[in-house]
């Protein structure tokens, strides 16, 4: 029944306990008594946060200035095009910038090593997709946890697109990917770039595809700017606070630490 309750939460908009709903979940079949106090414990935090809630803005994103790799794509994937619905109804209103960020926690299960995938979709500067999960395999190095946490978002963000579309939204031409692992950038991002790995070959090839259409940059982020760092690790009060600044309103003040006895402690 908590865990229900907390999984609703999270979907109606509580993306500040994602993580902890994400991993208290895994222990729904056979929890332990240290499992019902965490769960107390993030129940104290929505209290006391009780009417905390997004923060809609649809104003555009400020174009990224540094960062960002360009290349030309069109000798290796001459016949990329972008895959429109062809029911879609002309597009009315405002014009939408979608763009997301991405983060991936390498490792971070403590029984198997499996790492955290962490995804935020923007429409403008309003957040309308948020995605953290443990994902199935295990991957050797933090370059394959990002490369395919990358997969993820700009599948999402395909999808997102032409669920716009048929919607009969108009979708602006450029979108943005803000990442933090630079190696992933330079290999997505360099024709001259070569992975000896067949499986983390293919799902490059996949985003290089994608982004020789032109609509798609993956540009370089600071780990202390990403917003998506709140899916997949637990932070501390004041940097959870500082991280949802700006994008989630509050009944009281975001920076006040929080007490004691409602802290999210999930390092289990």
């Amino acid at each position: 029944m908590l865990a229900g309750s907390l999984n609703w939460t999270v979907t109606i908009g509580r993306i500040d306990v994602m993580f902890a709903a994400v991993t208290m979940l895994r222990y729904n079949h056979a929890p332990h008594k240290g499992h019902f106090k965490t769960m107390f414990r993030i129940f104290g935090y929505l209290k006391y946060h009780i009417k905390a809630s997004l923060k809609m803005n649809t104003s555009y994103p400020e174009e990224p200035v540094e960062g960002i790799v360009r290349a030309n794509w069109k000798h290796l994937y001459p016949g990329a095009h972008e895959k429109l619905p062809h029911n879609a109804p002309e597009p009315k209103g405002k014009p939408l910038r979608v763009w997301g960020e991405f983060d991936a926690d390498h490792a971070h299960d403590h029984e198997n090593r499996r790492y955290v995938s962490g995804i935020l979709i923007y429409m403008n500067n309003s957040v309308v997709k948020w995605y953290s999960k443990r994902q199935n395999t295990i991957e050797t190095s933090t370059y394959g946890s990002e490369l395919v946490s990358y997969r993820t978002i700009v599948e999402l963000l395909i999808k997102m697109g032409y669920c716009v579309r048929i919607l009969g939204g108009p979708l602006l031409c450029k979108s943005w990917l803000y990442g933090n692992n630079q190696a992933v950038i330079l290999n997505c991002s360099r024709p001259e770039s070569i992975l000896k790995k067949k499986h983390h070959s293919c799902t490059c090839h996949f985003i290089r595809e994608t982004s020789s259409i032109g609509w798609l940059f993956l540009v370089k982020q600071s780990s202390l700017k990403s917003k998506s760092d709140i899916l997949t690790k637990a932070l501390n009060p004041s940097k959870l606070c500082e991280k949802l600044k700006g994008w989630m309103v509050s009944n009281c003040n975001m920076t006040y630490p929080l007490r004691r006895n409602v802290k999210i402690i999930l390092e289990i």
